[in-house]
């Protein structure tokens, strides 16, 4: 008598599978972040400044473009696009399952969530999080 186990074969599908849902779920927090973050201000205007650079002994100056802020509460206004090229997902194996991180290295994004002894807070990550949470929900049934 040959008794034979496919539990090995099933586990690396799950977890092939597992990775897949939480890798789909990930990369729809990141991309509703990167929109978050996409978005014109509505707050205060100003110039930036002016930037000046030298060119074989001589002063160049030109003047930067105008920057409309974004009201205090609401999600940061797009600038550079820094931010938003700045935020990534991570998929990572933890106690026997998979976790998806999604955010920025980047310490003005947790600046500007909470805001600083200078800054009202301007958050975009709690409120992305919390408005996806029933879309992240549908992702991860879907797979079921």
């Amino acid at each position: 008598m040959k008794v034979k186990s496919y539990f090995k074969d099933f586990e690396s599908k799950f977890s092939k599978w597992e990775k897949g849902v939480v890798t789909r779920a990930t990369i729809h927090v990141e991309n509703e972040l990167k929109k978050k973050v996409s978005d014109s201000g509505s707050g205060r205007t100003y110039r930036q400044g002016e930037f000046i650079a030298r060119s074989g002994g001589v002063g160049i100056v030109r003047e930067l473009p105008t920057h409309t802020a974004s009201k205090p509460g609401q999600p940061p206004a797009l600038d550079t696009g820094t931010l938003r090229r700045s935020i990534t997902r991570d998929i990572r194996s933890e106690r026997g399952g998979y976790a998806g991180y999604t955010g920025t290295p980047l310490k003005y994004g947790l600046w500007l969530e909470r805001g600083t002894s200078r800054m009202q807070p301007r958050p975009w990550l709690k409120p992305t999080f919390t408005e996806q949470q029933d879309e992240v929900a549908r992702i991860m049934s879907r797979a079921l």
